[in-house]
């Protein structure tokens, strides 16, 4: 059985900065800073076939404070890289992620509903994201781009919304984060809003996938989106994370009901 928990990291708030709105009170009820080089007991290392390579748990690692996920050719020539997800489910707040990565790769930090399987049969002209969740990719980084994309999907007929931030260095690390609430997604880089999407809006809990695509077949319009050109297992591309946390706000947000009426989320929570 799922339980609903209230749960505020106390004392971190004074060491972190607080997301971009500061019209609000944080709190933070989830992180994983990778301190102790290990991961967080919530997070799953997902091995499974995709994307025409294959997520292994050996290209998972925790190294002096950073989650690292390797992508490289095995010695059959086998696209290899890593996927993790998080068995905690959020529904509103802030998510943000500090990394860097190999500019070859393609690294995502991404939100998925627990029933992603029925994002296949909605019906997106009837607005049942509010009902199905979507998938929410705040950070997505295709092979040698100089920006990130930010992508709000259905599965079915179609994508839904979509855009690419302005230029900046990624080089170095930077911060991406998202500001979901019950009527927008706001997009965050660097503590900058660079564009806010206020359609097919989710109001299901999701949870927090981190992974790097071993990269698609050889053809199609995914065919370019990771370069492996000389990183095998001596010279892997790197995707380094630096933290992952969740906030929310400390009043909640207002969600509207089934009738139209407003109705009020007082506390945060995370289903188990």
């Amino acid at each position: 059985m799922k339980k609903t928990l209230l749960i505020v990291v106390s004392g971190f708030n004074l060491l972190f900065s607080n997301p971009p709105d500061t019209t609000r009170q944080w709190n933070l009820i989830w992180c994983d800073e990778f301190r102790d080089n290990n991961l967080d007991t919530s997070w799953i290392i997902d091995t499974m076939p995709w994307n025409m390579g294959y997520n292994a748990r050996s290209n998972v690692k925790v190294d002096s404070g950073n989650l690292i996920i390797e992508s490289y050719l095995d010695s059959s020539y086998r696209k290899r890289s890593g996927y993790i997800s998080n068995t905690r489910e959020f529904k509103y707040g802030f998510f943000e992620i500090k990394c860097s990565y190999d500019l070859t790769m393609w690294p995502c930090f991404w939100l998925l509903p627990p029933n992603v399987s029925s994002l296949r049969y909605v019906d997106i002209n009837k607005d049942e994201a509010k009902t199905s969740g979507t998938e929410i990719d705040i950070m997505e980084h295709y092979n040698s781009r100089t920006s990130h994309q930010a992508n709000i999907w259905h599965y079915s007929p179609t994508l839904i919304e979509d855009f690419a931030c302005q230029t900046y260095s990624i080089s170095s690390q930077n911060v991406y984060g998202l500001e979901w609430g019950p009527t927008y997604y706001k997009f965050y880089v660097n503590g900058e809003l660079k564009g806010t999407i206020d359609t097919h809006v989710s109001h299901q809990p999701q949870f927090v996938i981190v992974s790097s695509e071993p990269g698609p077949g050889p053809t199609g319009d995914y065919s370019s989106r990771v370069d492996y050109t000389g990183h095998y297992k001596e010279n892997p591309l790197s995707f380094k994370v630096d933290y992952v946390r969740v906030w929310y706000p400390t009043n909640g947000y207002s969600e509207p009901d089934t009738k139209g009426d407003v109705s009020t989320i007082i506390n945060s929570y995370i289903i188990f």
